[in-house]
C-alpha cells in the first residue's frame, strides 16, 4: 500500500525474526524493530538487504521473476556461532488488490490450507485474480488481524504475538482481513547456513517451491535487466553522467 505520508511511511511488508532461546526478536530490512547497521544493495531487478544480529547473518533478496506473475523473497540465515539455534520466522503483509485501502478494506478474505494463503478481493473488477503466499518452510501459524499481532495499540516495534506467544488456532475457514501474517518455526546447527523462500503469486501451483529453481529465476532476470539496458551507452568526458546514463537512468525510467 502506499501512504501519503511524508514523515511516517509505514511498509506494508514486514520480516521479523525472534531468538527463542534468548527471547530477542529484531525486524528484518527495516528499522521498525532494529538499530544494527545493514548493507543495503539496490542492482537492476532485485535488491539485496544484509545484516549481521545476534551472531546471525541475514542476507534477504526480493526480486520479480522474468517470466511469472509473482514476488520473491530469499531469506538465507547462516548461524555465525557453535550453538544450535531455535527461530521464528514471521512475514507480515497488507494486501490492497485495488486502487486503495479505503476502496477494499472489508471485500478481503482469505484463507489457509495446503501451507499456503489464498487472498481475494470479492468486490473488485479491477483485480479479480486470487493471490497466494507460499513459504518454502511449513508455515506454523497464521495471524488474521494487525491486532491479533500486534496488539490493540498497533505498535509496530513490539508486537504482542511475538513477545508473549500468544496462541492461537489456525483455521482453514475464509476469514476477511487485509493483513494476514505467517509464521514459520527455524532451527539452525552449528555454523549452518538455510534458505527460506516466500513467494507471492497468482500463481495455484502446490508444488515445492525450490531453491534451485528461485536462484536460476534470479540470474535468469538480472540476465535479462542486463541485457536490455545494454543496448544504448554512452561515452563522455564525465564518468558520473555516464554511470547514471548507462544502466541507471533507463532501468529507472521502464
Amino acid at each position: 500500500k502506499w501512504n501519503n505520508e511524508p514523515t511516517n511511511d509505514l511498509p506494508s511488508e514486514m520480516l521479523y525474526i525472534k531468538d527463542c532461546d534468548k527471547n530477542k526478536y529484531w525486524s528484518m530490512v527495516s528499522r521498525i524493530a532494529n538499530d544494527m547497521a545493514y548493507v543495503i544493495k539496490y542492482g537492476y531487478g532485485y535488491s539485496e538487504y544484509i545484516q549481521v544480529c545476534d551472531d546471525i547473518l541475514q542476507n534477504v533478496t526480493v526480486y520479480v521473476p522474468e517470466k511469472e506473475a509473482s514476488k520473491n523473497i530469499i531469506i538465507s540465515l547462516k548461524n555465525l556461532n557453535n550453538n544450535k539455534r531455535n527461530f521464528k520466522l514471521y512475514y507480515y503483509m497488507d494486501a490492497i488488490l485495488g486502487e486503495d485501502i479505503l476502496k477494499t478494506e472489508g471485500n478481503i478474505i482469505c484463507n489457509y490450507e495446503k501451507n499456503r494463503i489464498g487472498i481475494k478481493n470479492i468486490f473488485s473488477n479491477q483485480f479479480e485474480k486470487e493471490v497466494f503466499v507460499r513459504s518454502s518452510e511449513k508455515i506454523s501459524k497464521i495471524y488474521t488481524s494487525p491486532k491479533e499481532f500486534f496488539g490493540n495499540n498497533l505498535d509496530t516495534r513490539c508486537p504482542e504475538a511475538i513477545i508473549y506467544k500468544k496462541e492461537n488456532e489456525n483455521s482453514t475457514e475464509f476469514f476477511k482481513s487485509n493483513s494476514v501474517v505467517m509464521e514459520c518455526d527455524i532451527k539452525l546447527n552449528e555454523f549452518e547456513k538455510k534458505d527460506i523462500i516466500i513467494k507471492i503469486t497468482t500463481d495455484e501451483e502446490t508444488k515445492n517451491i525450490n531453491l534451485y529453481e528461485a536462484l536460476i529465476s534470479l540470474e535468469d532476470t538480472k540476465s535479462m535487466w542486463n541485457q536490455k539496458l545494454s543496448r544504448v551507452k554512452i561515452n563522455t568526458p564525465s564518468k558520473q553522467l555516464n554511470i547514471f546514463i548507462n544502466g541507471c537512468c533507463m532501468y529507472q525510467t521502464l
